[in-house]
């Protein structure tokens, strides 16, 4: 993913291992972020180092708790947004089985190890009604492009010769 031998990268690292391992009910102290460096990353820093590039992510913009450890107060998605997704994934007929398993693999994703946790159950799909037609998602995509672009579209439903 990155250039791991570079410290230039150490505050995307450290930002990974926050999102990646931090939430307000599991923050991180300077020494596990140092030992995760390590693990994740075979990066070595110190405290300072830590500290500093924690600093340097709150100049950017990131808001992160310094208060009794460390942790990504906001994220792109909130745990009950990302459930809400799934749940909409799950029951939607417009998605073939498949498409609704990587779906649900890459929302999963967007969450920490802790929401992958609480979610794991989701492994095998529920057995619901989900199209058959793996373009139909592309299809209304492109409609939905069409419209925004305010083209005409038109729609073929039997053809007679």
């Amino acid at each position: 993913m990155y250039a791991t031998g570079n410290k230039k990268m150490l505050n995307m690292l450290i930002l990974d291992i926050l999102k990646e391992y931090s939430d307000e009910n599991h923050r991180l102290t300077q020494q596990e972020i140092i030992r995760l460096l390590k693990a994740n990353y075979d990066m070595e820093c110190d405290r300072r180092s830590v500290k500093n590039n924690i600093l340097c992510l709150k100049e950017l913009g990131y808001e992160i708790s310094m208060d009794d450890g460390y942790y990504l107060i906001e994220r792109e998605f909130e745990d009950a947004e990302l459930r809400m997704l799934i749940d909409s994934v799950l029951f939607s007929k417009n998605l073939t089985r498949n498409q609704a398993k990587k779906l649900v693999d890459k929302l999963r994703d967007q969450g920490n190890r802790y929401f992958s946790a609480k979610v794991s159950h989701i492994s095998n799909l529920p057995d619901l009604r989900h199209a058959d037609n793996k373009y139909l998602m592309y299809a209304v995509d492109k409609i939905n492009d069409a419209i925004a672009a305010k083209k005409k579209i038109s729609f073929t439903y039997n053809a007679y010769g």
